[in-house]
């Protein structure tokens, strides 16, 4: 009895180390799968503007932005030391879509509960100055029917989708005055040619002239004599349609005699006219005179009853 015991007690000794190592064994044969500590990425295509130093994509605004997975190399670091490109990540690009402002963006990647991020730069897009013919004048125009002023815009190739009027400037006018206005490049674009500044200010000096205003003519500024007629001046009214003669003029002086002799009258612009307009040489005759005064405001017509001719 006592020697099989002791067989038994042997046996186990023997047994048990065993079982413990087999199954040491058989662990070392199948270790655990490796952890994903971090994911890194890179781009893999070429025709891009890329800075690797900074992984930086570069693009000039207004560029369409669109991406492809295989556009992007994503790099998986391991717990056991080793790495490996992955395909199965998840990219998000929607910071970069629908045309950005300048500014800088980012498009991360996500794998394994990790992520990573590319930089992506929006760039300023270069413009040409706008330009419009130096020292631009505009007429005045008014509806002299309805009485209302036409708003005035010199022409030039400014674009409101690319630049802006600086704060002051006056681009649209109705008042007889000289105005500026300066345009600078909004915060997206740049001028394309530039010395020292490429937002620099362009200015633009134009102005509204006062509108030239055409009195109605005088029938006849020369009269032979007839015993016991009183000549008098008239006006041609046919353009009273387009400027309302007595809306607009006042007019003094000789407008009627009986005996040969020299006359005159004043054709003048009603106060509130003066602002906007400017009368123009509307009527001459040989051997008749006129002048205007300083302001071209006032018309003054000279007039003549003659001896008839033998």
């Amino acid at each position: 009895m006592k020697k099989n015991v002791l067989k038994f007690l042997v046996f186990m000794l023997l047994v048990i180390p065993c079982t413990l190592c087999f199954g040491a064994c058989k662990n070392n044969d199948e270790p655990p799968a490796a952890k994903v500590t971090s994911i890194s990425v890179e781009l893999a295509t070429d025709g891009v503007d890329y800075v690797a130093d900074t992984n930086t994509l570069r693009f000039e605004y207004g560029t369409e932005i669109a991406f492809e997975k295989e556009d992007f190399k994503v790099t998986a670091s391991l717990d056991n030391n080793t790495t490996n490109e992955v395909s199965a990540y998840e990219i998000d690009s929607s910071s970069v879509e629908n045309t950005p402002n300048v500014g800088n963006y980012k498009i991360t990647f996500k794998y394994a509960e990790k992520t990573a991020k590319i930089n992506v730069e929006i760039y300023p897009k270069k413009i040409a100055k706008p330009v419009m013919e130096e020292g631009q004048i505009i007429v005045f125009m008014e509806d002299t029917i309805g009485d209302v002023k036409i708003l005035q815009t010199p022409e030039t190739t400014f674009d409101e989708n690319s630049m802006t009027l600086v704060d002051g400037s006056v681009y649209t006018a109705a008042d007889v005055g000289d105005y500026e206005f300066k345009i600078v490049p909004d915060s997206n674009h740049i001028w394309e040619s530039f010395e020292d500044n490429d937002r620099e200010e362009v200015v633009f000096e134009w102005n509204i002239n006062k509108a030239i205003m055409y009195a109605s003519n005088p029938e006849s500024l020369l009269f032979e004599y007839e015993e016991g007629v009183e000549h008098t001046i008239t006006f041609d009214l046919s353009r009273e349609q387009f400027v309302p003669f007595n809306e607009f003029f006042e007019v003094s002086g000789e407008l009627s005699a009986t005996e040969v002799g020299e006359y005159s009258f004043v054709i003048k612009l009603k106060a509130d006219k003066k602002v906007n307009y400017e009368f123009f040489d509307i009527y001459r005759e040989e051997g008749v005179d006129f002048e205007y005064n300083a302001d071209r405001t006032e018309i003054t017509y000279f007039w003549e009853i003659v001896e008839p001719e033998a």
